[in-house]
């Protein structure tokens, strides 16, 4: 248990700096873009509640079916929760791409804010759609309680691409770093991806160990 915890401890932390860094870096630029920035991620927030309770159901339902080796809800399961994640994450996409505009407008009258705002919306789009893969992953992950996996992968996502890339990237302005949580968000869906093919069958080995 302590194991379990420390390890979804550290790849918490990464996950907080990762966005703590990214409202510095902003700040950094400005008041305008720092206000911008921050009702673009109530945007990305918002999303992350909306797919993480598919991620919630597929930890509960997946630590289940490893329990009781049964591989066919396992298959389920995943695909369940996979094509309901990318479903609402394409809905949400759609929304945000057509209706966001109009929800910025709401949430600041100062028309810098706005425009600013406005120019940034498609990383907020395509974030939407990256996003998705790393809740789902991370509710497999957890499910199987193979965090220590989780872990690692978030610390290279951060070390190796997200502060490299926004460093890189720092000549395009804010544009660079919305560039640069993408590429993040993408390594953690990358890394996780590559461990869930190699290690999926492992987990109900260990089980019939």
């Amino acid at each position: 248990l302590m194991q379990v915890n420390g390890a979804l401890f550290v790849r918490t932390l990464c996950l907080l700096f990762a966005f703590a860094f990214f409202s510095a870096q902003g700040a950094r630029q400005g008041d305008t873009i720092l206000a911008a920035n921050a009702i673009l991620l109530q945007f990305i927030t918002f999303s992350a509640h909306a797919l993480d309770g598919f991620a919630h159901t597929v930890e509960t339902l997946v630590g289940q079916s490893i329990g009781r080796s049964d591989r066919r809800a396992f298959a389920l399961d995943t695909r369940a929760a996979t094509d309901w994640s990318v479903a609402v994450s394409l809905v949400l996409a759609v929304a945000y791409a057509v209706l966001g505009p109009l929800a910025i407008r709401m949430l600041t009258t100062n028309p810098a804010v706005q425009q600013t705002a406005i120019s940034a919306l498609p990383w907020v789009v395509g974030l939407t759609l990256l996003g998705v893969w790393s809740y789902l992953l991370d509710g497999l992950f957890i499910g199987a309680t193979r965090v220590r996996t989780l872990r690692n992968a978030m610390l290279l996502s951060v070390s190796v691409v997200y502060l490299p890339a926004w460093w890189l990237l720092q000549p395009l302005g804010n544009h660079g770093l919305w560039a640069a949580l993408c590429l993040f968000f993408a390594a953690r869906a990358l890394t996780l991806a590559v461990a869930f093919r190699r290690q999926r069958a492992g987990w109900f080995a260990s089980v019939s160990d």
